[in-house]
């Protein structure tokens, strides 16, 4: 099993400890189950920008290997997709004991209750991800230099 998960980019510019690198959303494909199935027209025109810790001083132009260690990736797969499953169960069973105080049918109070938690949860998660924006743990960083482009 990895231990992180990598990618590769070329770095758009380049400020301090932090540099913004465009990458291929293709490469982040490439070991992905549905590759053959995929539905976008070409993964490889599916360009996005990051902003990732650069500690070895990748300039413009430079291509380079990002890497996010295995933990930061499995906290954040974590967080988007069980924050919002748990915030939906927890307003479906609120939204049941809704019908007996407010009259509403008791399958529209727990589908009211799921939506409303889910809804929290997504601004919960919202809130969090402002906050571990800085987190080093969870920021993607160049771990190489692949190419330098003459000066």
């Amino acid at each position: 099993m990895k231990a992180s998960s990598t990618s590769v980019g070329v770095v758009v510019s380049a400020q301090g400890s932090l540099a913004d690198v465009s990458t291929s959303r293709g490469s982040a494909c490439t070991g992905c189950s549905e590759a053959s199935t995929c539905t976008l027209p070409d993964p490889e025109a599916c360009v996005e920008i990051v902003t990732v810790r650069n500690a070895v001083g990748a300039e413009p132009g430079d291509t380079v290997e990002l890497d996010l260690p295995q933990h930061g990736l499995l906290r954040l797969s974590l967080l988007v997709w069980v924050v919002p499953l748990l915030g939906m169960v927890a307003g479906a069973i609120v939204g049941t004991t809704l019908p007996t105080s407010s009259g509403l049918v008791a399958d529209a109070a727990a589908f009211l209750g799921a939506v409303s938690g889910a809804a929290l949860a997504f601004g919960v998660l919202r809130w969090v991800d402002r906050r571990a924006a800085g987190d080093p743990r969870l920021t993607p960083f160049v771990a190489r230099i692949l190419r330098r482009v003459s000066r």
